[in-house]
């Protein structure tokens, strides 16, 4: 009896110790399959059993986490159409995407990423909020051309850069009306392309003008009057065939005088990028015309004005030239290159009411065929440095020269109108001096662009002896109404006295040239004694 009191108690305690393991077998084996990543996802970890089972449990967790046996060979692998909705930070692996932003089927693969929230295959655009540092590293295999508005780089195959060549007078006649009709000569040496503008002023409180009918159309630009003066301004772009004068019949006989300006790199479709005006029916000394909307940064303004005193300065902006002032007709007009602003016009009295208008003409913009490209190009220093719009500071271009023409900017002119500019074309011209270069005896001519240069001391055309040369340089301008050398040796702050240009005897001046004698020439360019 005690045996089976003892026996029992055995089995009882055992029933009781394998109770829970009975129980936990019986609640797996009800318990539903883990919603477990489509097959291939990932590699399972097996069913360990028998002895040394936890041992191989461990050991095949350590495995996956030290990398040792791989987790998962792809995150998920879906094909494009079973895609669920894009979730930011989101990985898959499309079996059948394209690699392009959004995802699309029909490729080979590709990995996609949710963001911004799309599903992107492709390398998102680099879009920085801050400077790009490549710490000293190229940027390479870009393509072969850009376009407006891309970055330029060295040595990129047909790439365009985005810029502007900036409008210039390059000529200027002038007439005065006989009766009711005006007719005026085409600026010398107008060629296709360049933007041809009238502006006429009469002493009368209405004006209305009808414009050549034959070879090609005037446009109005705009039309002003007063209590008693008026002035109404055209433009056309010029063709191959221009005619030697033009003929504007007028609605009055009244006095006045027109002028017509012939500017060189204008935009072809659209010349006018803004006008403004200001009439005043009292007599005032000065006139201020506002700054016209515009819509680019290198404009040339054009300042047309009628008015009874004489003579006139354009007293703001400075730096401005003239393009006529009449003394009777009290009709005149200024330009400038700086950026446009509000233009004041001053007359030597305030007997006189005013019109005063501003036209701005935009520049050609660099579009079309890439401007840079792996072939030469033809060009020229005139061109290089066909704008007044040049710091006062000494160029680091020193030495410059391009088709034997030593521009003065590279040797630290100033074309503003304001620094002394004696010592710096005196280093030009001796520049192209030193570049005589026997036994074919060519000497380089010294460039001056369009602008206007102060002296407070002379230009010092003085070759040395010892280049052995039989010529001197020639000195040539951008134009007799665009090349500006204003004498002010002698004013206040000058530096000595006397004349502008000082030459080393037995030089000749010609405007002709020479071969047998030394000789300087000089063209297309306008010395004028400062009124002060």
């Amino acid at each position: 009896m005690a045996f089976k009191r003892s026996a029992g108690r055995a089995i009882g305690v055992l029933i009781l110790a394998l109770t829970p393991w009975v129980l936990l077998a019986i609640g797996v084996q009800a318990q539903a399959p883990p919603n477990l990543p489509p097959p291939g996802a990932y590699q399972p970890i097996p069913n360990f059993a028998g002895v040394g089972a936890g041992l191989q449990f461990r050991q095949a967790i350590n495995d996956r986490l030290s990398g040792a046996q791989t987790i998962a060979p792809a995150i998920v692998r879906i094909a494009f159409a079973n895609f669920p909705t894009e979730q930011d930070g989101a990985v898959i692996y499309c079996t059948n995407c394209t690699k392009t932003i959004p995802c699309a089927a029909g490729g080979s693969g590709a990995w996609a990423i949710g963001q911004n929230g799309q599903w992107m295959c492709g390398a998102p655009a680099l879009s920085p909020v801050s400077d790009v540092n490549f710490n000293a590293h190229r940027a390479t295999n870009l393509a072969s051309g850009a376009v407006a508005g891309d970055a330029l780089t060295f040595g990129q195959v047909g790439s365009q850069l985005g810029a502007y060549i900036q409008p210039s007078v390059v000529g200027v006649s002038s007439a005065m009306p006989a009766a009711t009709s005006v007719t005026i000569n085409k600026p010398s040496g107008t060629v296709a392309g360049e933007l041809l503008v009238f502006a006429v002023g009469v002493q009368s409180s209405s004006l209305v003008v009808t414009p050549p009918v034959s070879h090609g159309t005037w446009t109005l630009v705009r039309a002003d009057s007063n209590n008693d003066r008026s002035q109404a301004i055209y433009q056309k772009v010029a063709d191959g065939s221009e005619p030697g004068n033009y003929t504007f019949t007028l609605s009055t006989g009244a006095f006045g005088e027109a002028a017509l300006v012939a500017i060189a790199n204008p935009n072809a479709t659209t010349p006018i990028d803004g006008t403004s005006a200001a009439n005043t029916n009292s007599s005032v000394l000065s006139v201020t015309v506002a700054a016209p909307a515009t819509t680019s940064p290198k404009d040339l303004n054009l300042v047309f004005f009628v008015n009874g005193s004489f003579p006139h300065v354009l007293t703001a902006p400075i730096g401005a030239r003239s393009i006529v002032d009449s003394s009777g007709a009290g009709f005149g007009g200024f330009y400038y290159s700086s950026p446009t602003t509000a233009a004041t016009i001053t007359g030597a009295n305030n007997l006189s009411d005013w019109t005063g208008t501003q036209v701005a003409i935009a520049p050609t913009t660099l579009t079309g065929a890439p401007a840079i490209r792996d072939t030469p190009t033809g060009f020229t220093s005139s061109t290089a440095t066909n704008t007044p719009n040049y710091s006062a500071a000494a160029n680091a271009m020193t030495g410059y020269s391009v088709d034997g023409m030593f521009n003065v900017i590279a040797y630290g002119a100033d074309p503003t109108g304001v620094s002394d500019n004696g010592p710096a074309f005196t280093a030009a011209y001796n520049a192209a001096c030193a570049a005589y270069n026997p036994p074919i005896g060519s000497i380089g001519a010294v460039y001056i662009p369009n602008g206007t240069y102060n002296f407070l001391s002379p230009f010092l055309a003085t070759c040395p002896s010892t280049n052995g040369s039989s010529q001197t340089p020639d000195i040539v301008g951008a134009g007799k109404t665009a090349t500006v050398l204003l004498n002010n040796i002698g004013a206040p702050f000058a530096v000595g006295g006397g004349p502008l240009l000082e030459l080393a005897a037995p030089t000749t001046v010609s405007s002709y040239g020479g071969t047998w004698t030394r000789f300087l020439a000089t063209r297309r360019l306008t010395v004028r004694r400062n009124s002060t």
